[in-house]
């Protein structure tokens, strides 16, 4: 490869990298978000006389209330049996 070809492909790679960065920086309205996960738990002390483990799932999920995504209503659902 000459040093035409090697400028070619430099220029090129250098365009693509900008592209990419700028389109990185654009701001788009946050979403909201929805998690789940699996618990477990373990009574420690007297409270381990009476109860085994526990075993459980835990919802989540959260809601943008301003228009930058500041601030977020959140919402939590969990059972442990």
């Amino acid at each position: 490869m000459g040093r035409v070809g090697l400028m070619t492909a430099l220029a090129i790679g250098s365009t693509l990298v900008m592209t990419g960065a700028t389109a990185a920086q654009e701001r788009s309205r946050p979403g909201g978000s929805v998690g789940f996960a699996f618990v477990s738990g373990e009574p420690v002390g007297e409270l381990a006389l009476f109860f085994d483990h526990g075993f459980g799932a835990q919802l989540d999920g959260t809601w943008p209330m301003s228009s930058d995504g500041r601030v977020r209503l959140r919402a939590d659902l969990g059972l442990l049996v």
